[in-house]
């Protein structure tokens, strides 16, 4: 892998540590996000609960931005969909999930995850509007939806795993996907109440 990949991938990371939730909560009310916070995520949906409308808003575009333009930019850079593109995938996510800026805390890649998918994808109108019904979802309901969110991004692994094995997804991209869908199961799994983590491991269990 040439220097200017690696370079590529290193600053994806810095960017994925960029915490537009936290900033903007600090911009606008002068708080942290992570400190008044329920559970202390610096997410687009506490940037939305604890922040307001305005807050929550430039949560949602600059996460979903930082996701976008790394891997939207590294095929247009360099022509190519090889292993550099799963980890600029893997980087971004986990520059969000373990910033570097904020001693390694960080969010739950939801939305994110949400700005690579539509990197990888950009002329998919559908996946626009899942984007903007699942956040809507999950900024307006108040009741956990930790589970629903494992639920979509372990289909997701299916959905990509088909679409891999019939040859209409490159193994580069696969790879991606599985790792952000797994880290963002891994984060939501502190996020369940103790009934649901049991729930969860009867369903592996049968």
């Amino acid at each position: 892998m040439s220097g200017v990949k690696v370079l590529y991938i290193l600053l994806s990371y810095v960017l994925g540590s960029i915490l537009f939730s936290e900033l903007s909560v600090q911009m606008f009310h002068h708080k942290s996000l992570m400190e008044i916070s329920a559970n202390h995520n610096p997410g687009a949906s506490n940037a939305f609960r604890y922040g307001g409308i305005p807050c929550g808003i430039v949560a949602v575009l600059g996460d979903i931005a930082k996701g976008f333009f790394p891997v939207f930019f590294y095929d247009k850079i360099f022509g190519c969909q090889d292993l550099g593109l799963s980890l600029v995938m893997m980087v971004v996510a986990l520059g969000h999930a373990y910033s570097l800026f904020y001693h390694f805390r960080g969010g739950m890649c939801i939305a994110v995850s949400f700005g690579i998918m539509m990197g990888l994808f950009p002329q998919v109108c559908p996946l626009v509007v899942l984007i903007v019904l699942y956040l809507s979802f999950l900024v307006f309901r108040k009741d956990s939806t930790s589970m629903v969110t494992m639920f979509v991004y372990n289909l997701l692994v299916l959905i990509c795993a088909g679409l891999f094995f019939s040859h209409r997804l490159s193994g580069h991209m696969f790879l991606g996907i599985v790792f952000v869908s797994l880290l963002v199961c891994f984060r939501m799994w502190r996020d369940l109440t103790e009934t649901e983590q049991k729930r969860l491991r009867r369903f592996r269990k049968k």
